[in-house]
């Protein structure tokens, strides 16, 4: 595969045509698109869906390659720039609309699958406690940079979120996290501790 993309990618053809049909790609058509490649022979979209964990590997190696030889090769200033000039393009209500039609389609799927929630238990534990590791230790690195951030941070994804949703989930994960033994006098105290800092802290004591 990789042979083939090297000599596709080498033709000025191929790019011209990639170049001219990125760049004027819509929603609209995009969703033409998914509605031909799922209904136009049902065939070929059980293939793909057949080939979605070896797609699905090759993803994720696909991205870890790709991060690390963006970060090897290219300058952070670089980066951030590309990023922040695509991010103004992006149409943030399609992405919303996108990300409430695939949380329907998993919660029916895990309806309809109960093998499918077995897994969801018997291994979700494990991939959450990786990336909350991975998630609390960058949250304490950027602390230690910048204390103002994370607060400013959660307040503006706060502000966007569902007040009552947003309390009911807090709750559970509160009751969750205290039928745990984590210690849970020395971490108040330690809070306690926190907050009193930082309030003394504001008021200039």
């Amino acid at each position: 595969m990789s042979g083939l993309i090297r000599e596709l990618i080498r033709k000025p053809l191929l790019k011209g045509m990639l170049r001219r049909n990125l760049k004027n790609i819509t929603p609209d058509g995009a969703r033409a698109m998914v509605k031909t490649i799922l209904w136009q022979d049902i065939e070929v979209i059980l293939g793909i869906v057949g080939s979605l964990p070896a797609c699905i590997n090759a993803a994720a190696a696909a991205a870890g390659t790709l991060a690390d030889e963006v970060n090897e090769k290219l300058s952070p200033e670089l980066i951030k720039g590309f990023a922040e000039s695509l991010l103004k393009d992006v149409d943030l209500a399609i992405v919303k609309d996108s990300a409430r039609a695939v949380a329907a389609l998993s919660r029916n799927m895990l309806k309809a699958s109960p093998e499918l929630k077995t897994f969801v238990i018997e291994k979700g534990p494990g991939i959450i406690a990786f990336g909350i590791n991975a998630g609390t230790a960058k949250v304490n690195a950027i602390c230690r940079q910048d204390p103002k951030l994370i607060s400013g941070f959660i307040t503006s994804v706060i502000d966007n979120l569902d007040k009552h949703e947003l309390r009911d989930a807090t709750l559970n994960l509160a009751e969750a996290f205290l039928d745990q033994r984590m210690g849970l006098i020395s971490w108040s105290c330690k809070l306690f501790k926190r907050r009193l800092e930082k309030r003394l802290k504001s008021l200039g004591m």
